[in-house]
């Protein structure tokens, strides 16, 4: 975080930091003045958002709620900045408005990657993702992408690529995608995956990985077609449908997406915890905690799925825009609400484009048409009957000699310690695991991600 606020102008987020601050500590004189100057341009008050912590979030939000109303700051220095008493801290420029923009859309990327891996269901697929994402991100930048994207292949370096990259192509969300950079990349071959799946089956599952390779072989080229059918579910679900045909590669998949690869979830749990022991209510046992926390979980669920909260709930506040309102057309008095709207919000209840169903529906005829549309799923989507039989001699042979038994051994030989100890020795990578591909690589403009929900 560091570096990259090195790159983003440290000084402008300061500026923008002691700016808002400044405002906000001025709610009778000068908060007041910025209000109606956005009232009459915008008709509307906002609020300046204050950075709270360090999160990129936070950053972010501060930035946004500044650039927003960019013209009213201007408007306000340009009535009274004459004035002997204008604190100096309230003076702007459009320089200051240009670096800050600069710097927004450097953060930008990074916000949505913290909200992105806030979720409990991600995966080392989802992980892979984000690095997409922020790598994509920091393209776009037109004058800090060399720095950007050095600092992000730096990070990406440290990772065990090939074990993301296997939860990548195994997650039927990423699949897809996955198969359009193999067709561009050869070191994402039929033959480098089943390398990678049969020296992940030995070191998480077990020695005999039997027909492994021909599964992989028939997933890489999109030959399981009921996969097609199940795509939509989740990945947990989607392998468990797969296991009859894919037995092998269905537990590999299982395992492999099910490791966390987030702290958000405990971090809730200590929030939650640290609302129900307070210094005046202490007493608590830690079941009695835990069992509040259920009932808040449940209440939360609960929540999801009430149809009165439901507009309320696509609602949710995840990062705010950067963009000017768009000034008040004086002729009619109206604004431009829409501006207002938060990322998020843009699928709410699209009015009247819901088409009004039949009121006697033809059922026969709507299940040949359903069919008929599977079935040319299947031919547009099914790739043609390939299979490249892969022999002992083609699998690497340090994936050969690894055994399920080495994990271990090496545990034996160096337990985990009962507390944080920082020299404690590693596993270090080697062979087949220290395989490096460039984010560059991966993700240039022609791969295209899947939509990102944050909900």
């Amino acid at each position: 975080m560091k570096d990259v606020f090195k790159v983003v102008y440290i000084e402008v987020v300061n500026r923008a930091r002691i700016l808002v601050t400044k405002y906000n500590a001025s709610t009778s004189k000068w908060l007041p003045r910025l209000d109606n100057e956005s009232k009459g341009l915008y008709g509307l008050t906002p609020t300046l958002l204050r950075i709270i912590d360090v999160g990129w979030n936070s950053v972010q939000a501060t930035m946004a709620s500044i650039l927003r109303i960019r013209l009213s700051f201007k408007m306000v220095q340009a009535k009274y900045g004459g004035d002997a008493d204008f604190p100096k801290e309230l003076k702007v420029d459009d320089t200051f408005f240009n670096h800050l923009e600069d710097a927004e859309m450097v953060i930008r990327p990074l916000t949505l990657a913290s909200f992105q891996m806030q979720q409990d269901s991600n995966t080392l697929a989802d992980v892979l993702d984000m690095f997409g994402r922020l790598y994509q991100g920091f393209c776009i930048h037109e004058f800090h992408k060399l720095e950007l994207t050095q600092l992000l292949e730096k990070r990406w370096k440290q990772q065990e690529q090939p074990l993301l990259l296997l939860a990548f192509m195994l997650h039927p969300k990423y699949a897809s995608t996955f198969r359009s950079m193999a067709i561009i990349d050869s070191r994402l071959s039929v033959m480098s995956m089943t390398n990678y799946a049969i020296l992940y089956y030995k070191k998480f599952i077990g020695d005999d990985f039997g027909d492994l390779p021909s599964q992989v072989n028939k997933w890489y080229y999109n030959q399981f077609p009921e996969a097609v059918l199940y795509a939509s579910q989740e990945h947990f679900r989607f392998w468990n449908t797969l296991e009859s045909s894919a037995d092998r590669l269905s537990t590999l998949a299982s395992k492999i997406l099910s490791f966390i690869v987030q702290t958000a979830t405990c971090e809730r749990l200590f929030s939650a915890f640290g609302n129900f022991i307070t210094k005046k209510r202490n007493r608590f046992s830690s079941d009695k905690a835990h069992y509040l926390t259920q009932v808040k979980r449940q209440v939360n669920r609960l929540d999801e799925i009430d149809e009165n909260r439901a507009i309320y709930l696509m609602k949710k506040v995840r990062m705010v825009k950067s963009t000017e309102y768009k000034k008040l057309d004086h002729n009619n008095e109206l604004g431009d609400d829409d501006n207002v709207l938060l990322i998020g919000e843009e699928n709410v209840a699209e009015e009247n484009n819901i088409e009004e169903a039949d009121e006697n529906p033809n059922l026969v005829g709507d299940l040949v048409d359903e069919w008929s549309q599977i079935l040319q799923l299947f031919q547009e989507e099914l790739c043609e009957e390939q299979t490249e039989n892969i022999s002992q001699q083609q699998v690497a042979q340090d994936v050969l000699d690894l055994k399920y038994s080495d994990g271990s051994d090496f545990r034996e030989l160096h337990p985990y310690p009962d507390w944080n100890d920082p020299n404690y020795k590693q596993e270090k990578l080697k062979n087949t695991r220290t395989i490096k591909i460039e984010l560059s690589a991966l993700f240039h403009s022609e791969i295209v991600l899947p939509e990102l929900n944050l909900d």
